[in-house]
């Protein structure tokens, strides 16, 4: 019986690992493959994936657990990207708002920044957003920050309470309007075409086009441009933008 193998793909600078364990299905030769994850160290075999979290495996021993902090020292950085955050940063706290973002949600403080300085300065998908702060100087400025994968879901899940969005408006808003003279909102109300399961779903006609979507109404400043609030509604309810 052939052996077991693991291949490796580098996906965007990055090394991940899958176990094939060779087969033959009607006679066919066909692969059968286990995603391990991101390498770590793939000179002790460590890996990370979603469901297992940080882990070893090797092809003798198969799956064990990670003990001990230097077994995982290899994905620790010692040279961080300085520039983009620390200005960033700066800017945030000269105006004030860094101290309010933190106050919104205290538990999740240095995960909210990490995740906001994340979306500003790379984008992307937020399996990589780990990756990203380990390589930061953000690492310094949010230390506490829990941004694997599982735990940004549990993350957002306390983000969208309804109570955690009626402490942020007031306060983002009376910030966002220092100094500044009256000057009229824009409202847009845009359709989210999808077909997720859930409350905020309903079907809509668009231009005639019939569609499953969520509603999200954002209202924002005449001339800034800075956006002041949102809400998101089921599909099915139009709201007219206001005339400018």
């Amino acid at each position: 019986m052939a052996k077991s193998f693991i291949h490796y793909q580098e996906i965007k600078g990055a090394l991940y690992a899958s176990v094939y364990t060779p087969r033959k299905v009607n006679g066919v030769k066909d692969n059968q493959p286990q995603y391990l994850g991101r390498v770590i160290d793939k000179d002790k075999g460590i890996y990370r994936n979603r469901e297992r979290g940080v882990f070893k495996y090797s092809l003798s021993d198969g799956f064990s657990e990670i003990r001990s902090a230097g077994q995982i020292q290899s994905d620790e950085k010692l040279i961080l990207d300085f520039g983009d955050a620390y200005v960033l940063y700066s800017i945030l706290r000269e105006h004030g708002y860094w101290e309010m973002f933190r106050s919104i949600v205290p538990d999740w403080a240095d995960t909210l920044c990490a995740l906001l300085f994340y979306r500003i300065l790379r984008g992307g998908a937020s399996c990589y957003a780990y990756d990203w702060w380990a390589g930061s100087y953000l690492r310094v400025i949010c230390p506490k920050a829990r941004v694997e994968s599982q735990r940004i879901s549990e993350f957002f899940v306390d983000l969208g309470n309804e109570r955690v969005q009626r402490r942020f408006f007031p306060e983002y808003l009376a910030k966002v309007s220092e100094g500044q003279k009256k000057h009229g909102i824009l409202i847009d109300s845009t359709g989210m075409p999808n077909d997720i399961h859930f409350q905020l779903t309903a079907i809509n006609n668009h231009n005639g086009v019939i569609s499953n979507e969520t509603r999200l109404i954002l209202a924002i400043d005449r001339i800034t441009k800075l956006p002041l609030l949102y809400r998101y509604n089921a599909g099915d309810i139009y709201t007219m933008p206001a005339k400018r």
